[in-house]
């Protein structure tokens, strides 16, 4: 007898075949009729583009198994729902035939949670960044929060100090990363407990500046739209620091500039802080703590990518990661030690 692969055994590509079978009985719970079903992406979520008879557009999220509860995906599409009452472009859910946003679908072995949100158009801006653009990310951030009630979230406290730099962080411990020297394990885990420190200073001394954020909102997720910008994949957001959603676009641009401009870094870190101050303020303790979220993040995408072995794009990337994270550590201690 012949023993069937996990899904976690599979291939990339084995695990995005069946769930492109999934995906297609995902839609038939939609009062959509498929004319097109496009792959875009198996991370985080696996997700779809719907293309329906007469041309309109969705995009389907089939979510990761055992990460958001459906609580949790139930929040999220709650504050897409103010956001967009409040004039914000971004994603509309789509309820489903039996009046949910978020279904329950089988196939074969697997089940997963699933939604359907309508389609977006614009053009992403990540070849070309300018300082524009991100004092528009700043603006469009201190928006989100300007409209968002501190007590919105409920069940997504995933980036306060315990989600970012805890022992048991949202994203996955880094404490025990494999394939790394003795030595640079032990100056990651000590960075993360030096990071959490502060992070939880500041929590229990600016309470105002915590709610519910984005939390990956990098040039992947803007959409440029005549003098604009729209915001998509909210599937990360959850309530934390305020400070750490600027975090995200401002490491986005630098991963994307060529060696030029990354000689106006701080070019283009006062032109974000700038947007951000046209509806909120900006202290030099929040000027500070971004400077400690900016290494959280390295460490923590860390703990991701190695919660994440079981797909194989992610383990390849996690030896380089390692060591641009490392050296970054190294070389900014000052700003979390």
């Amino acid at each position: 007898m012949i023993r069937q692969k996990s899904f976690a055994d599979k291939t990339y590509l084995g695990q995005v075949r069946l769930l492109r079978d999934l995906a297609v009985n995902a839609v038939r719970r939609f009062p959509i009729e498929l004319e097109k079903l496009h792959f875009i992406h198996h991370g985080e979520n696996t997700t779809f583009q719907v293309t329906a008879a007469g041309g309109s557009k969705y995009l389907l999220r089939i979510h990761r198994a055992d990460y958001h509860t459906s609580l949790a995906i139930g929040e999220e599409l709650a504050w897409l729902k103010l956001l967009r009452n409040n004039g914000f472009v971004v994603p509309e859910p789509i309820v489903a035939l039996h009046g949910e946003t978020l279904v329950e679908v089988d196939h074969k072995q697997l089940s997963r949670k699933c939604s359907m949100l309508k389609w977006i158009e614009g053009r992403f801006v990540e070849k070309s960044i300018s300082p524009g653009h991100l004092f528009l990310a700043g603006k469009l951030l201190a928006g989100f929060q300007n409209v968002t009630p501190r007590s919105f979230s409920r069940h997504r406290i995933y980036w306060d100090a315990k989600g970012l730099a805890g022992d048991q962080p949202m994203f996955g411990c880094c404490d025990q990363l494999g394939g790394i020297s003795v030595t640079d394990q032990n100056l990651i885990s000590q960075a993360r407990r030096a990071i959490f420190v502060r992070l939880a200073n500041y929590e229990r001394s600016f309470p105002e500046k915590m709610g519910l954020i984005h939390a990956d909102l990098h040039f992947g997720n803007l959409l440029n739209q005549k003098g604009s910008l729209a915001a998509i994949d909210f599937d990360d957001c959850g309530f934390g620091f305020h400070v750490y959603d600027l975090v995200i676009p401002y490491m986005g641009a630098l991963g994307i500039m060529d060696k030029d401009k990354k000689k106006r870094s701080g070019e283009f870190f006062a032109a974000l802080i700038a947007g951000y101050q046209t509806l909120r303020v900006f202290t030099p303790q929040d000027e500070s703590l971004f400077h400690c979220l900016l290494a959280c993040r390295k460490i923590l995408m860390l703990g991701w990518l190695n919660s994440r072995s079981d797909n194989p794009r992610f383990r390849k990337i996690l030896p380089r990661q390692t060591a641009l994270a490392v050296e970054h550590l190294r070389n900014n201690s000052h700003h979390f030690m």
